[in-house]
């Protein structure tokens, strides 16, 4: 009965709320596997990165 009972524009925010606390579609699906390889990826490069400055 709350939500009935609820204007349109509350019942809008509180949508619009919940859709923003939502996690990333890849978090949801994989887990934190797509983050971890991105962060693993973005190390290796900046190392590549170091080797080439120091050279």
């Amino acid at each position: 009965m709350n939500y009935i009972d609820q204007p349109k524009e509350e019942r809008d925010l509180i949508k619009h709320e919940k859709e923003e606390m939502k996690k990333p579609f890849t978090t949801n699906m994989f887990g934190m596997l797509p983050l971890s390889f991105a962060l693993y990826m973005k190390k290796i490069q900046n190392k590549k990165e170091k080797d080439k400055k120091s050279m």
